[in-house]
């Protein structure tokens, strides 16, 4: 018994249908990490350094900066999205941490030098990511370019044990957290909308037509696909970017993808057709 392939083609529709039918977690990422940081800014801007007020910090550092966060990296990961899956992985691993380094006061000789490497570090990553966002728009290139003078700021701040480098961190975190406020808030009224209502600076990237919308560049999967998904548009095409209806795929002389069951199934019957024979 002879078997159809299944068409290269056709696998990329549904796949892209697969990754479609996860909601764009990029906007609820960086309102998580947009309330956290902008927090951590108030705190160190109009407070200086009191340890009483970061211990308040914890409980959102963790859940909604981490856990959040952590969330919308694997949801992004399922979109395929690297870059997204990145940058909210890294984020949501900074907030975890520092909540954990925070809850147990770590003291001791060569404590501050320590933490001072680790800010500095993690701005070294948003460094390369604020390069990479350069790519996609201003917007999200704004959010980890301040935050990255955030974290050195912070780690001149700590490691030196200078306070006005930690109200100058301060700062940049209050502004970052506006920014990503911002950004967020534009991606979902877009998504709402279907429509780029508020303006996120964005670049033209590779792949990209006229008839896109990159505002939703963000996603991998978009950007690969040419055009955006919409549930309510259908399937995107593969090639040249159309939009076609889920009811025209399979397209006419191709095969339908087959369940698990009907496999086994047909399995059997080649089994027993073998045994017969």
């Amino acid at each position: 018994m002879t078997t159809e392939r299944v068409p290269l083609e056709y696998v990329e529709q549904t796949e892209t249908a697969a990754a479609a039918s996860v909601a764009d977690p990029v906007p609820l990422g960086l309102a998580a990490f947009g309330l956290t940081t902008f927090l951590f800014g108030a705190i160190y801007a109009f407070f200086g350094t009191p340890a009483a007020h970061l211990r308040l910090l914890i409980p959102v550092a963790f859940w909604f900066g981490g856990i959040v966060q952590f969330l919308a990296a694997m949801w992004a990961m399922r979109k395929g999205s690297t870059f997204a899956a990145t940058v909210m992985g890294v984020l949501s691993g900074f907030w975890l941490t520092w909540a954990g380094l925070t809850y147990l006061g770590p003291t001791g000789a060569g404590t501050d030098a320590v933490l001072g490497i680790y800010f500095g570090l993690f701005g070294l990553i948003t460094a390369y990511l604020f390069l990479a966002a350069c790519r996609v728009n201003l917007a999200m290139a704004g959010v980890l370019g301040i935050t990255t003078l955030a974290f050195w700021a912070s780690a001149c701040g700590v490691g030196l044990t200078a306070p006005a480098w930690m109200i100058a961190a301060g700062w940049c975190a209050i502004v970052t957290g506006v920014v990503a406020f911002y950004t967020s808030f534009a991606m979902v009224l877009d998504s709402a909308a279907q429509n780029e209502l508020l303006p996120l600076g964005n670049l033209r990237l590779p792949g990209l037509t006229a008839g896109d919308t990159p505002s939703r560049a963000l996603n991998g999967s978009e950007v690969r696909h040419r055009s955006p998904y919409d549930s309510a548009a259908g399937l995107i095409g593969s090639k040249g970017g159309e939009v076609a209806s889920p009811a025209e795929y399979p397209p006419a002389g191709h095969p339908k993808l087959r369940t698990e069951e009907e496999i086994v199934t047909e399995r059997r019957i080649d089994r027993g057709n073998t045994d017969q024979g």
